[in-house]
């Protein structure tokens, strides 16, 4: 009998101590706790990056984020800035928790429509997270297309 126990006892530890000591990594945090999400906290976005404009573009360079896809109807700004003369841009908007952004740019002749634009190609990014969201180093270049108009503006409502 105190054979068998033994034995018995031998084969549980011996597989107690062929598990992982270690219980396995818990699951990566959603980016925004639900709690934020539910609250309807709004995310606040900022953009950074450059812009490459070709060599002989006369006008100004605009930056727009938008809440659809780059120079398609029924996409609307909500945020339009102006890059600096080397194309340097910084772009902020306060969105709902998930919002979908494209950042898009152009050469703003005096009227008419845009000729030299261009997009973010890893677009869309996610406005989602607690304080300051930041996307930085975003860069991309503009390049003569057929003509197309700039996206309306449309305030931002972070209501729910």
């Amino acid at each position: 009998m105190r054979l068998r126990r033994a034995v018995a006892i031998s084969a549980l530890l011996a597989g107690a101590c062929s598990r992982s000591s270690s219980p396995p990594a818990p699951p990566p945090p959603p980016s925004v706790s639900p709690a934020i999400a539910a609250a309807g906290v709004p995310a606040e976005v900022e953009l950074r990056g450059h812009v490459t404009a070709p060599k002989d573009a006369k006008g100004e360079t605009r930056v727009y984020v938008t809440d659809g896809e780059c120079w398609k109807p029924g996409t609307s700004s909500l945020e339009d800035v102006r890059a600096t003369e080397s194309g340097d841009f910084f772009a902020e908007v306060i969105v709902k928790q998930g919002t979908l952004l494209w950042v898009c740019a152009a050469i703003v002749p005096p009227s008419g429509p845009l000729a030299i634009y261009g997009a973010l190609p890893s677009a869309p990014l996610r406005g989602e997270g607690s304080g300051e969201v930041t996307f930085n180093n975003l860069s991309f270049a503009l390049a003569p297309g057929k003509p197309v108009e700039r996206p309306p503006h449309r305030s931002v409502s972070t209501a729910k």
